[in-house]
């Protein structure tokens, strides 16, 4: 239950208080800016003059709207009127957007996208019925309940089904790379792995193998091989540790 409610926090219906949409930020620090004006015109105002309390964004306490000031202001001198942070954090926030949008369009459509997780895929079967009825707010909060009372029984079939699906994007980003960027070394095998410690043990009692020898008895021996779990696993993670070496690269 608490790996799915992760889960749910990485999706598509993370609690509000956690996430901050980018018409929320420009809402946020237009209220700022009108408290500041509210207060006082004559006089140069500091951070410490904001009343949090006074500057309200619906759905949101006093504390969550500090601490979101706090977050968008995190990388701006400080040492200034709140007024010319203000105009900063501003200018922050356009570009933030800007960076989105322009590193969408940047991406390149053949690239294999993340497949949803097993919460998200339920969500996606049960959004359009509970859609007709409730505003998108309600919807969420539905969801994660329908999702919390759902069994165990129940959930496995939408986790098998992101099993599934997250094998075949390993599968499928894997050979993306390997096409786009051919000087890469790809993850090894499960066979592979495997086969460097047997072929040194082949080779210690054989040293005269030939190379055609080797690989035949290698794959007799693999194909013969009851406990494959072990290496499958060690491949697993070479196909993890790739893709997150590739993607660090852009």
């Amino acid at each position: 239950m608490a790996d799915e409610t992760r889960e749910s926090v990485n999706g598509m219906i993370q609690n509000k208080s956690n996430v901050w949409m980018h018409d929320e930020d420009i809402k946020l620090l237009e209220k700022v800016e009108e408290h500041l004006g509210n207060v006082s015109e004559e006089k140069n105002l500091y951070i410490k003059d904001i009343v949090w309390s006074e500057v309200r964004l619906d759905g949101r306490d006093e504390t969550e709207v500090h601490k979101r000031w706090n977050t968008l202001t995190s990388k701006i001198r400080k040492m200034r009127t709140a007024n010319e942070i203000l105009e900063d954090a501003k200018k922050k926030v356009a570009d933030q957007k800007k960076t989105r949008k322009r590193k969408r369009d940047d991406r390149d459509p053949s690239l294999p996208k993340m497949p949803l997780t097993a919460y998200l895929l339920f969500c996606e079967q049960k959004r359009p019925r509970l859609a007709q009825k409730y505003g998108n707010k309600e919807v969420m909060g539905k969801l994660a309940k329908k999702w919390s009372k759902l069994s165990d029984e129940k959930k496995e079939k939408y986790k098998e089904m992101y099993r599934e699906s997250r094998q075949k994007y390993e599968h499928d980003i894997v050979q993306y790379y390997i096409d786009h960027y051919p000087n890469e070394t790809p993850p090894k095998s499960a066979f592979d792995l495997w086969s460097l410690d047997k072929a040194a043990e082949i080779k210690k009692s054989r040293p005269d193998i030939s190379e055609k020898k080797l690989r035949k008895k290698l794959k007799r021996y693999w194909e013969q091989l009851e406990e494959k779990e072990q290496w499958e696993k060690k491949a697993k993670k070479e196909v993890v540790k790739f893709i997150r070496a590739m993607k660090r690269k852009g």
